[in-house]
């Protein structure tokens, strides 16, 4: 979910941009991940054969039709941590 969530603020992201943007990802986990979601469908995968030569991730559009249920998810889970650090100082 932290790479689609990342994805979906950008239109696209070249690999180095979206790995700053995960903290303490390591390149073969963002790699494994990235492979896994383009075989869903719901990462897009585009080399530029230019030079030098790169690559750009960005969300498919089924993957966009899920970003309303991920951000209900997130509203979900915040509140879940604010009532969890109510609940120490009591």
């Amino acid at each position: 979910m932290p790479i689609i969530w990342a994805l979906s603020s950008q239109k696209s992201m070249r690999y180095n941009e979206l790995k700053r943007h995960l903290n303490g990802i390591t390149n073969i986990m963002l790699t494994r991940a990235l492979k896994d979601l383009e075989e869903h469908g719901l990462v897009k995968r585009v080399e530029y054969n230019q030079i030098p030569p790169h690559v750009e991730y960005s969300l498919t559009e089924p993957c966009m039709e899920l970003l309303p249920a991920l951000a209900i998810i997130n509203q979900w889970g915040e509140g879940q941590m604010l009532n969890n650090r109510s609940e120490e100082f009591e």
